[in-house]
């Protein structure tokens, strides 16, 4: 019997185990929900679709076809895109983590922020709408509105300035590798790095430009308090947590999204070469 009870507690154990890593799961899987992973996967399908024409127009001259825009459907699988994310997630921030973030998006005002910057996103799309925002930051920006550090210790609190740039040059070393792979004369390592590296002043002023310019639109409907909290929650140990999946789930999804676009711009390339 000794033997049983022993058997039993081990079986007790792994059950215990199993249930408490179902209930992270689960957990991990509620963030995802309540940050709207599946409506974000959307949008950057939709931002996808949008720079698969631009390049369809800029570097294959309109020649892209069914074909080109079958490609750059395929690659931006929002499907896949969102389980980039939420593994991203589920592997990037421990239990506690996962409910301090919950306590804090899982409300009325988390949830307002997060549909906030949806829409802004989708909105900043429309060249026009970009350009307004531009114009409303500067204004503001001149005027001395406080909003503005709001902004910028927003944007410090989160390293979107730093991240952003290093995610775009990986994401450009990709599309490259990706773009040689498919030419007769592939170009050297040394050669994309320094074609990468030659746009990094472009990318950093776009970056800040573009983060000053949309955050300030998203969180205008916001008070100085609601903001202020915002900031404090990306302060904390869960808010640099999930700052952190999040960027590296981005960053793994693009190298496999860029790279993919670049073979398919060099393999168009090389077709209308024949």
């Amino acid at each position: 019997m000794t033997g049983l009870r022993h058997a039993l507690g081990v079986a007790a154990v792994l059950l215990s185990v199993q249930v408490a890593a179902l209930r992270a799961e689960s957990a991990a899987e509620r963030l995802g929900e309540v940050l709207l992973l599946s409506d974000v996967a959307e949008q950057l399908r939709d931002e996808g679709i949008a720079y698969g024409e631009r390049l369809d127009e800029e570097m294959l001259d309109g020649r892209g076809g069914a074909h080109f825009a079958g490609e750059v459907s395929r690659i931006y699988n929002s499907a896949a895109l969102l389980m980039v994310m939420q593994k991203a997630i589920a592997e990037g921030l421990d239990a506690a983590q996962v409910n301090d973030s919950l306590a804090f998006f899982d409300t009325e005002l988390g949830g307002r922020i997060l549909t906030l910057e949806l829409s802004a996103r989708r909105a900043i799309s429309d060249p026009a709408v970009e350009d307004m925002a531009a114009d409303t930051y500067d204004s503001a920006f001149a005027d001395g509105n406080p909003r503005v550090d709001d902004i910028v210790a927003f944007i410090e609190a989160n390293d979107l300035s730093e991240r952003n740039v290093a995610e775009a040059l990986s994401s450009n070393y990709q599309f490259f590798l990706g773009l040689s792979s498919a030419a007769a004369a592939p170009a050297s390592e040394a050669e994309i790095i320094d074609r990468v590296w030659s746009q990094e002043e472009d990318i950093r002023e776009s970056t800040n430009e573009w983060l000053q310019n949309f955050l300030f639109m998203a969180y205008g409907p916001l008070s100085d308090d609601e903001l202020h909290a915002y900031i404090a929650f990306s302060q904390s140990s869960a808010g640099r947590a999930l700052n952190a999946a999040l960027f590296d789930g981005f960053e793994e999804m693009y190298r496999a999204v860029y790279y993919a676009l670049g073979l398919s711009v060099g393999r168009a390339l090389s077709t209308s070469d024949l």
